[in-house]
């Protein structure tokens, strides 16, 4: 557990400037985000997940499940979007966007974190 405590640490001024980079995007509309689907309430599911599974849950497995969860949830979100229309270009603007929105605190040090405790299967 040290070392999992070192690690979280060690990310702070990290996860400072990340924090304040997404405070700083979540005051911007969507159409900054230059997202192939817009969607006004649609990504409401998936920002929920993240808020609830990664940030509120106090388990790894859990974040890691709500991270997937919400991978999965963006596919839904995007009715006319087959897995093949949501290549990275269209995707990644889309989970930014969920993740900024979502508010998760200390992101660079979770990562870590989850890389860390991850199986590697």
């Amino acid at each position: 557990t040290l070392r999992v405590e070192v690690l979280v640490n060690a990310w702070r001024h990290d996860d400072m400037a990340i924090q304040h980079k997404m405070n700083a995007l979540s005051m911007r509309p969507q159409s900054y985000f230059n997202l192939a689907y817009e969607n006004p309430t649609g990504y409401s599911s998936v920002i929920a997940i993240l808020k609830e599974g990664v940030g509120r849950s106090s388990l790894p497995c859990m974040k890691m499940r709500a991270i997937v969860d919400a991978s999965k949830g963006l596919l839904r979100t995007n009715k006319n979007a087959t897995v093949d229309d949501l290549g990275a270009d269209e995707f990644l603007p889309a989970l930014v966007y969920c993740v900024v929105m979502s508010g998760i605190e200390r992101p660079c040090a979770l990562c870590e974190l989850l890389q860390e405790l991850a199986d590697e299967r």
